[in-house]
C-alpha cells in the first residue's frame, strides 16, 4: 500500500524535512491514510504521552491535526501496553519509550 503522504511528498519533491506549518496538504495525506488503513487492517491508534489508546472505530473521530499519533496493528496492543506500563512506572526513559513505540509502529502520523 502506497501511502497518501508519501505519494504527495514524492510528486512535490520535498523532503519531510522541508515541510512547515503552512503545508496543509500533510495534514490532509495523513488524514487520507489513516482513513484508509481503518478500512484495511486492524488497528488502534495512540496519543504518545497522554497513554491514550484509541481503537480502530474511533480512530476516523481522531483523524485530525495531533489527534493520534501512531497507528499499530491490533496483535502489537499487548506490547504497545506493557511499554506504556513500564514508562508510566518509570522503568524506561522518554528516548527509550518512543524508540520502543516507533519500531513496532505500523504508521506514524504526519501532522504540521
Amino acid at each position: 500500500m502506497e501511502y497518501h503522504i508519501d505519494r504527495e511528498i514524492r510528486e512535490r519533491r520535498v523532503s519531510i524535512w522541508e515541510i512547515d506549518e503552512f503545508d496543509k496538504w500533510v495534514n490532509d495525506a495523513t488524514i487520507k491514510d489513516i482513513r484508509d488503513i481503518v478500512k484495511k487492517y486492524n488497528v488502534f491508534g495512540l496519543r504518545i504521552w497522554e497513554y491514550k489508546i484509541i481503537n480502530r472505530d474511533e480512530l476516523p473521530k481522531y483523524a485530525h491535526p495531533f489527534g493520534v499519533d501512531l497507528i499499530f496493528l491490533e496483535k502489537n496492543k499487548d506490547e504497545v501496553l506493557k511499554i506504556i506500563e513500564m514508562h508510566k512506572r518509570g522503568e524506561i526513559d522518554d528516548m527509550t519509550y518512543l524508540s520502543k513505540l516507533y519500531t513496532i509502529s505500523f504508521y506514524s502520523c504526519t501532522w504540521v
